[in-house]
């Protein structure tokens, strides 16, 4: 009997174990990893102003004519972390052609804990401090990060929940830097 349960106990944490890696696998793909928000997700860019971690003040607007990607992210955040460096890449590679990475810190500590971060990855484009509002704008986030594309029109044109890779980014993105 004692025996039994060690095994069902053992069977349940091997299943769970594999249920969590094969969602958490940069390639796996579900109905979950596209999440539907509180706001129209294909109607019109909501705008905004934060402040970066200089404390310049910076617009949506500024933007006008590119593609945006906004990423919702976290110092604390492991899967964040990891594609910090495929947003880097990104921007560098794409820059010129009118790409535009925004990354949007949800830490709590501010520019004191998200700026020496930023220099420790290099981060190459505009890093925002969230505040509540800008959070209720784009829905709620009950995981992160979140990447939010929009077009050159400043339409909303998908919202990703989760890491996402360099490739995956470029399938979606790519498309959009085409569009005039």
């Amino acid at each position: 009997m004692k025996n039994s349960r060690v095994i069902i106990g053992l069977v349940f944490f091997l299943v769970l174990g594999g249920a969590i890696y094969l969602l958490a696998k940069p390639g796996a793909q579900s109905a979950a990893t596209v999440e539907t928000a509180a706001y129209d997700e294909k109607g019109e860019a909501p705008g905004f102003t934060l402040h970066d971690v200089n404390g310049k003040k910076i617009e949506l607007s500024d933007f006008k004519g590119k593609v945006v990607a906004l990423n919702f992210w976290a110092t604390w955040c492991p899967p964040c972390r990891k594609e910090i460096p495929d947003f880097v890449a990104l921007q560098t590679q794409y820059g010129t052609d009118g790409l535009q990475i925004l990354g949007i810190a949800l830490d709590e500590g501010g520019a004191g804990v998200v700026k020496p971060f930023t220099e420790k990855y290099k981060m190459n484009y505009p890093v925002l401090l969230a505040d509540e509002d800008i959070v209720k704008r784009y829905g709620e986030m009950n995981a992160i990060p979140v990447t939010i594309l929009i077009d050159r029109k400043g339409m909303i044109r998908g919202r990703f929940v989760g890491m996402r890779t360099k490739d995956m980014l470029e399938s979606v993105i790519l498309p959009l830097l085409k569009e005039k």
